[in-house]
């Protein structure tokens, strides 16, 4: 393997740390996929709008607590 592509996946694994982290719905969702057995990013589950419709709009999310601005998808 490329030392190029071991750095995606190293960078890879660090960005599903701090999600897992960050979203506890995420972290239950990659629990129950192989990604902790094999540590390959092709074993992380696929979010799809339903998926993500379902935690989008929760309010669970500590690192919103002091926002002052609501995001929205696919809007300026």
């Amino acid at each position: 393997m490329s030392t190029a592509m071991q750095q995606r996946i190293e960078e890879m694994r660090e960005l599903v740390k701090a999600a897992r982290r960050r979203f506890p719905w995420y972290d239950a969702l990659i629990a129950a996929s192989a990604y902790d057995r094999d540590d390959d990013p092709r074993s992380l589950p696929y979010l799809d709008e339903e998926l993500l419709g379902a935690h989008y709009y929760e309010n669970d999310d500590p690192g919103e607590a002091p926002a002052l601005t609501y995001r929205t998808s696919g809007t300026r």
